[in-house]
């Protein structure tokens, strides 16, 4: 007894070792790497194309509750190596604090930067600065950018779409200096980012999620031929009018006419977008982008959505089986992995895998009921027609 009392009591120490370094721990440290590999930092410190020399790496390192005073120091700190800058001078050196944040829509403000200030025991001159002469603004940037054109007269030159979206949350003293706010070039004003990020997650990036997997399985290759699609485009335009729309706090003509404008953009005749590319981490896409849309609309109106049920289950159709199929499914290890599993029933397995969304979606009244319908739609009548079909009723 008092050895299987030891080893449980292991058990939970590692458990409890493994929960305080669990999702934040791991996705901070991947944000740390990705920072390093992107900041043109010399592998061995030498002077050849690269700009900056890494001298240290602080990896944040604890264990319940003990932390060594190195942890509130920055992340990195780097030495100029090039002499080409501008603004650095060789061997001038920076720190750079990494910091990844898993909540929603969280903004590094004026507070976190005081807080460091202090941390890091700078002057009360630039702590005095940083309150009475800097605004925080931030921004939503919504254009696709698809690579450098060739123009002889302006080497800088890049090929972009028509549409242009840049929301700008400032305060006064922000914009009487903020300009080009005033020009015809899509940047705006608002209180706030938040109902504007909502909007392009739920529709832009909701309506690829909504549609792309359905319409791989039906035949198309990129977004531009499903679009063109008389079903796909009803189906579109349905999910977007009748389901997402009704679930953004925005004025209803100005979502619609941002509706309109995604359309058009998909319709971009220079822009091949691949189905496939599209369907990369699809169930994650599919909690951020669409299942928000889904819950928001059965909280409102107390009905579960068709169109939003529909893409669900052909979310489903797309994983279930992927070994045998002939088209890749790239998703995380986790995923892949569930749907390698056998499942007596995949559209229950796959709504209550908490993991997934963060609750289980059978408890929602009426969900699983619709999606095993449309499911078993697509089964028996492919998706073409188990579509025509749910756009008949």
């Amino acid at each position: 007894m008092e050895i299987l009392n030891r080893i449980l009591g292991e058990i939970k120490i590692t458990f409890l070792h493994f929960k305080e370094r669990s999702k934040n721990k791991y996705y901070g440290d991947r944000f740390e790497e990705w920072v390093v590999k992107s900041s043109n930092i010399s592998k061995d410190g030498s002077n050849n194309s690269n700009f900056w020399k890494l001298l240290e790496w602080r990896g944040d390192k604890y264990i319940e509750g003990y932390r060594p005073l190195s942890s509130s120091s920055p992340d990195l700190l780097m030495e100029c190596i090039s002499d080409k800058s501008v603004f650095y001078t060789s061997q001038e050196r920076i720190a750079v604090e990494c910091k990844w944040r898993s909540k929603k829509n969280f903004f590094l403000d004026e507070k976190c930067i005081i807080k460091y200030a202090k941390l890091w025991n700078l002057e009360n001159e630039y702590i005095n600065y940083i309150n009475n002469e800097c605004s925080f603004c931030n921004t939503l940037v919504d254009r696709i950018v698809t690579g450098k054109a060739e123009y002889k007269d302006d080497e800088c030159a890049v090929a972009c779409e028509p549409y242009s979206s840049w929301i700008i949350e400032a305060d006064e003293r922000a914009q009487s200096v903020i300009a080009f706010c005033k020009l015809n070039m899509g940047a705006k004003f608002a209180e706030s980012v938040l109902p504007y990020r909502e909007r392009k997650v739920k529709i832009l990036n909701g309506v690829h999620t909504m549609s792309v997997l359905a319409g791989y399985n039906a035949g198309f290759k990129i977004v531009r031929d499903m679009i063109n699609d008389k079903a796909f485009k009803a189906y579109i335009d349905k999910g977007l009018n009748e389901e997402i729309i009704k679930t953004i706090d925005l004025d209803e003509n100005e979502l619609k006419a941002f509706a309109n404008s995604v359309i058009e953009r998909f319709n971009n005749l220079f822009i091949d977008h691949k189905l496939l590319d599209i369907s990369l981490n699809s169930v994650a896409k599919f909690k951020a982008r669409c299942l928000c849309s889904l819950l928001d609309y059965y909280n409102k109106f107390g009905k579960i959505p068709s169109v939003l049920s529909f893409s669900f289950a052909a979310l489903i159709n797309f994983y279930e089986n992927f070994e045998n199929k002939d088209y890749p499914v790239n998703d995380v290890e986790s995923v892949l992995h569930f749907f390698k599993a056998k499942h007596n029933d995949i559209v229950f397995d796959v709504l209550a895998n908490v993991g997934f969304w963060g609750e289980d979606l059978t408890k929602i009244d009426g969900l699983y009921k619709k999606v095993k319908a449309y499911f078993d739609d697509i089964k028996s009548l492919g998706i073409s027609t188990a579509m025509e079909k749910l756009l008949d009723e």
